[in-house]
């Protein structure tokens, strides 16, 4: 099949769901008792805090958002270590491969259900895990109830990327961060590609890794002399989305290759 038609796309996708749903259903619970019993005890500390400082509240609205978005993003970028879980075994192989959709189609559609579909069962959860603490705060803690979405949603909170220098620091625009997460997520999605198995622990090596490798060579050089906010808004975004192109590419190539018998360990 040489033409992509988006019928056999969400004919794949539909099969996905059938499939997996069990998956997103243990996403989905897993995630909302993880924020259910935080928010519960964030909901006492900011209570004792606002009662003291009634009039200060952007650190309560900066830890709602930060704590929120940190979680959800954690969610989508494990998600996206899932694109080959769904056919683990020969059996599901077998069915994959006689799908009757193009290699394009079905990459598509597996990029789509690890990333949107999970996206909105780990929105999903957050909200329900919000009511959950408010309806039990009512019941159990009658003190402060508040909606940590709407207070998220109140804050004006961007995240961006920061270097600190010896002599200034650098934030960048908030978009720049957003392109950093599109390339850490192709990075999962190409880490899911190539590993059958423990993909997420071999990726949480790599980006700790990455992180202490960066943080030490910004411990032991002076950044200021080649470092700017021309380079941090400019170099980093094309980077990011060089590499983030070059990921889903390297993907792609191994999705085509994928074969009913293959590694223990890999897709290779």
């Amino acid at each position: 099949m040489t033409t992509f038609a988006p019928k056999r796309m969400a004919m794949v996708i539909m099969n996905d769901i059938a499939q997996t749903r069990n998956e997103l259903i243990k996403i989905f619970t897993v995630t909302v008792i993880a924020m259910t019993i935080p928010f519960m005890q964030m909901s006492k500390l900011i209570d004792l805090r606002m009662h003291h400082l009634p009039d200060d509240a952007t650190a309560e609205e900066m830890l709602t958002y930060a704590g929120i978005s940190s979680v959800f993003l954690m969610v989508v970028l494990v998600g996206a270590t899932f694109i080959f879980r769904s056919f683990r075994t020969r059996a599901t192989r077998i069915a994959f491969l006689m799908l009757p959709a193009s290699n394009a189609e079905k990459y598509m559609a597996r990029m789509g259900y690890v990333t949107l579909g999970i996206m909105l069962t780990a929105a999903m959860a957050i909200v329900v895990a919000d009511i959950a603490q408010y309806l039990i705060n009512l019941i159990v803690y009658p003190g402060f109830r508040q909606s940590f979405i709407v207070m998220a949603a109140s804050s004006d909170f961007q995240p961006s990327i920061t270097i600190n220098t010896d002599h200034y620091t650098l934030k960048s625009e908030g978009w720049v961060f957003w392109l950093g997460f599109v390339w850490a997520h192709s990075c999962c999605l190409l880490g899911g590609a190539i590993f059958r198995k423990h993909a997420q622990p071999i990726m949480c090596i790599f980006f700790v890794v990455l992180l202490g490798i960066v943080a030490y060579m910004m411990g032991t050089a002076d950044l200021s002399y080649y470092i700017s906010l021309r380079c941090i808004n400019t170099v980093f975004p094309t980077l990011f989305v060089s590499l983030a192109i070059f990921n889903h590419i390297m993907a792609y190539r191994i999705f085509c290759r994928l074969q009913v018998d293959c590694n223990r360990m890999t897709n290779l």
